[in-house]
């Protein structure tokens, strides 16, 4: 959790030194940069799957549904945004992750995740965010095992990068440092970059146009990257596609 607060503050550092990174901009529940009144109730759909580099060969292909809603809780409104995929090329597997979070400043409250096979439950996991801890619950086990991971700040939910990106004020030439952690990944929350780099048109299902930011992060020890494709009149995320050790992964939004 060192690492964490050594890249913000090296981030902050040069910042301060080049004026040409004035435009960057870390992410926080408190400083208000997240505009709310972007992310709007609903459910949209998404085709998902790999593509190999070279061969071009597809697979794990699967439709991916989420659905924003909200309510009031103990005088408290709760944003709800529920996902699941359904895997076209294996058998009765399905995805279902159920998220709950701050409305008004997107703070994460509670993540469970179930995979099911076969008509079977294999995995369920539930996270409870604090301030400074996540609270894991292994749900499926005979004694629901917990444990926990510290924080040192607060992060927002990596499986809501697509709600989260829709909130960010983006323009070109604007960068974004984001704490995120991916609930039940080995991986420890840590800070990522992401930067407008400009704008762009997409053809829609109706072959109509749609202008887009086109948001872009890269890894700087290798060359993975993931660009998303944001629309500027609805704020929805229209696609992304990602690059990881060889394989494309897209992500295609449908109902547009």
């Amino acid at each position: 959790m060192k690492k964490l607060n050594l890249s913000l503050l090296l981030m902050m550092m040069l910042v301060y030194r080049n004026p040409l990174l004035a435009q960057v901009d870390t992410v926080t529940y408190y400083n208000h940069i997240l505009l709310p009144k972007h992310l709007q109730p609903g459910r949209t759909k998404y085709l998902v799957y790999s593509e190999d580099s070279l061969t071009k060969l597809k697979s794990g292909i699967s439709i991916w549904e989420r659905t924003i809603s909200t309510r009031k809780i103990n005088n408290r409104e709760v944003l709800f945004v529920y996902q699941v995929w359904k895997g076209l090329d294996t058998i009765n597997s399905k995805r279902e992750v159920l998220s709950q979070m701050d409305a008004a400043t997107f703070s994460p409250l509670y993540h469970l995740t179930l995979f099911t096979a076969s008509h079977v439950r294999k995995r369920e996991n539930a996270f409870v965010f604090k301030k400074d801890s996540i609270i894991v619950t292994d749900l499926a086990s005979a004694d629901n095992k917990t444990s926990a991971i510290a924080l040192q700040q607060p992060v927002f939910n990596w499986e809501l990068d697509m709600e989260t990106f829709a909130q960010l004020p983006l323009k070109t030439g604007k960068t974004f440092v984001i704490p995120f952690y991916h609930p039940g990944s080995k991986v420890l929350p840590a800070l990522y970059t992401y930067k407008v780099e400009g704008e762009e048109q997409l053809e829609g299902l109706q072959n109509h146009l749609m202008k887009c930011w086109r948001l872009v992060h890269r890894e700087e020890s290798s060359a993975n990257y993931s660009i998303w494709w944001i629309s500027k009149a609805t704020h929805t995320v229209i696609k992304m596609k990602e690059y990881y050790n060889g394989k494309f992964r897209y992500k295609l939004m449908m109902n547009v």
